[in-house]
């Protein structure tokens, strides 16, 4: 889905007869038309949609009087099949100037101009074709190639109409090219109020409840967008993308717990997963697993030594009480440039919880240099100096 998957343009392609003219174009042809219409479709028949391509060009070029829509509805179809999709628009349009009330003649002008990527001459062509016969099939079409032009909120329009009458059973991808569409728009509200309008026609669909989901989590409701994959998840396993957007959810609402757990799923599977290590330590930590966390973040540690996680492990070591295990790793994250107020100040506390008051003094010193540690670094420093004074009159 940033997205709905997008369809091909499946408008039909028509191999006509010398006899398919319609009532709607009742123009007459000679005699001679008629013969080189059948030798054409002979050679058709016989697989051959070159030669019949050399037939009909030289007859209409030794025959320029003898102009039928018929002629150059075969030549449009032969070109497209022939994958020459510029000289079949061309064929099209001649005939379209002889011919506009034929529907099959508009689908394969749309046709070519689709291949050609002219998706407002496609749309068009579609437009017309569903004046003369309307089908949901055409409308579908046509909001497609209006995506394809750019002119996404009147397919949008087109799409919520035909949607909201379409029966139970419709393909399910026409609800994700609109949901798609509404996300491109930044209308998620819009999409889902249409869900629940349709909810009682698609609950049964998991695809629904990932939909939902995404709108949810688009417009910043994590707790709903968590539920509907729950929900989805009650049809049956859900794929790896969908389970890491649920872990990612859960964590968000302050479900830490849960979240390790699909987290821990999902790295049975992909155990070098960078980011999912440093999800999962965040599970851990946020969930009181301190024991976990350093686990996991020695194990991301293997991969990727980054200061981030190094001030991680430090943290973690310090609230699990081992102190000079915790100062090491701030020591070396102060020896090698990446000291930061938050590293200075664990580190002192690291100090101190050692009993080793002169260290703390002076790297609490070097805190103070940040404006963010600064009031705790004085208060520290304060404290450690009515200590010494009190230790001195006993």
């Amino acid at each position: 889905m940033a997205t709905a998957r997008m369809l091909c343009l499946l408008v039909g392609l028509l191999i006509c007869s010398a006899v398919c003219a319609t009532a709607a174009c009742e123009q007459q042809y000679s005699q001679r038309t008629a013969r080189i219409l059948h030798k054409a479709g002979t050679a058709i028949t016989a697989g051959d949609n070159r030669k019949a391509l050399g037939v009909l060009e030289e007859f209409i070029a030794a025959y320029p009087a003898e102009e039928h829509f018929i002629l150059f509805s075969y030549l449009g179809n032969l070109y497209v099949r022939e994958n020459r999709s510029g000289e079949a628009l061309q064929a099209y349009d001649q005939a379209l100037t002889f011919c506009r009330k034929d529907v099959a003649l508009w689908r394969n002008h749309a046709r070519a101009a689709w291949d050609l990527k002219q998706y407002d001459r496609a749309a068009d062509s579609l437009l017309e074709a569903w004046r003369l016969e309307p089908s949901d099939e055409l409308l579908f079409n046509l909001a497609l190639a209006r995506i394809h032009a750019g002119e996404k909120e009147s397919a949008a329009k087109l799409l919520e109409e035909l949607l909201d009458r379409a029966p139970v059973g419709t393909d399910f991808n026409r609800i994700e090219t609109f949901i798609g569409v509404c996300l491109d728009l930044n209308a998620a509200g819009r999409g889902l109020a249409a869900l629940r309008r349709w909810q009682s026609r698609y609950e049964h669909e998991p695809r629904f409840w990932q939909l939902r989901a995404i709108l949810h989590v688009r417009l910043n409701d994590y707790v709903r967008g968590a539920a509907c994959l729950k929900i989805m998840a009650s049809f049956g396993d859900l794929r790896d993308d969908d389970k890491r957007l649920l872990a990612d959810l859960l964590l968000q609402i302050k479900v830490p717990l849960l979240a390790a757990e699909l987290y821990e799923q999902l790295l049975a599977d992909k155990p070098d997963d960078f980011r999912l290590l440093e999800q999962l330590v965040v599970a851990y930590r946020v969930g009181g697993r301190p024991e976990q966390a350093l686990g996991t973040l020695e194990k991301a540690l293997k991969y990727k030594k980054t200061a981030e996680l190094l001030r991680q492990k430090g943290e973690v070591c310090f609230a699990l009480e081992r102190y000079r295990e915790a100062f090491a790793v701030f020591e070396a994250l102060t020896e090698s440039g990446s000291a930061s107020g938050r590293v200075s100040l664990y580190q002192a506390y690291c100090a101190l919880k050692m009993e080793r008051h002169d260290l703390a003094r002076g790297i609490l010193k070097r805190a103070m240099k940040f404006k963010q540690q600064r009031q705790e670094a004085e208060r520290l420093l304060a404290w450690l100096q009515k200590s010494e004074v009190a230790a001195a009159h006993k």
